[in-house]
């Protein structure tokens, strides 16, 4: 039988005027704390207090076991990193536990989407697909037209318009809808580069390809480093990649 994972709960009082640097050291000591197969299940951010001066953060993080928190915190690469840690935070608490029954309301969530996953990341727009096949029907009804206009000229000029201009529409829809995508491909390659450069202070490797890199971004930053070396290595596909991703990192953004 599993063994239940250590849960820490982890309140952190943070500098407001080193925000950034704070980010750069959680960055990278979850980089380091994947290696021990720690990893950060959540963090919820408190209002800062009353002189703006600092703000709270609580992070719930989980190991598993006590042997792998305490390999972690003798990391050197965590250790190297004191200097920045100080800088940034003030206080540090930190209080141990572990996974138990939760205590639902006999009452359901209203309106609660599901997590993503594999099985339901992919997106639809009904509006988009409603339109395409608006379109597509267009495009069907004027080459009827059209073939029903051979035999009489003056219907034949209207006809052959009509077709070119459902033809065209269908066209640059699909064209825009390609444009799109590639913008929504660049914009992720660049925040994946970023990603990769904080955890390991160098970018992703030149031999992944964009479509590897857009399924990436579904990896935590615990198991992101390891996957894309991998990805890289065994040139694995898309799906492949999406797969073997295992605490997945939801993106709801992209259509």
């Amino acid at each position: 039988m599993e063994q239940p994972r250590l849960i820490l709960v982890v309140t952190l009082t943070v500098r407001r005027d080193a925000s950034s640097e704070f980010a750069v050291f959680e960055r990278r000591a979850a980089g380091v704390m994947s290696r021990y197969g720690g990893r950060v299940e959540r963090v919820v951010k408190s209002a800062e207090d009353e002189s703006g001066a600092t703000s709270c953060e609580v992070h719930i993080v989980s190991f598993p076991d006590e042997a792998s928190f305490q390999a972690y915190r003798h990391d050197p690469e965590l250790r190297a990193m004191r200097e920045l840690r100080e800088r940034t935070i003030l206080h540090t608490e930190v209080v141990r536990g572990r996974d138990c029954a939760v205590y639902h309301n006999s009452m359901p969530p209203q309106n609660s989407m599901p997590p993503q996953t594999f099985a339901n990341h992919t997106r639809r727009i009904p509006g988009f697909l409603a339109l395409l096949l608006a379109l597509l029907c267009t495009f069907v009804g004027a080459c009827v037209n059209l073939y029903l206009s051979l035999g009489d000229h003056q219907r034949l000029y209207s006809a052959s318009l009509i077709l070119v201009l459902s033809f065209c529409t269908f066209f640059a829809t699909g064209i825009g809808r390609g444009f799109a995508l590639k913008a929504q491909d660049r914009a992720i390659r660049a925040e994946e580069n970023l990603r990769h450069y904080v955890l390991t202070g160098k970018l992703l490797d030149p031999r992944l390809t964009p479509k590897q890199i857009v399924a990436l971004r579904f990896a935590s930053d615990e198991e992101f480093v390891a996957l894309a070396r991998g990805a890289a290595d065994q040139n694995l596909g898309s799906g492949a990649i999406k797969r073997a991703v295992k605490n997945w990192r939801a993106d709801t953004y992209r259509v």
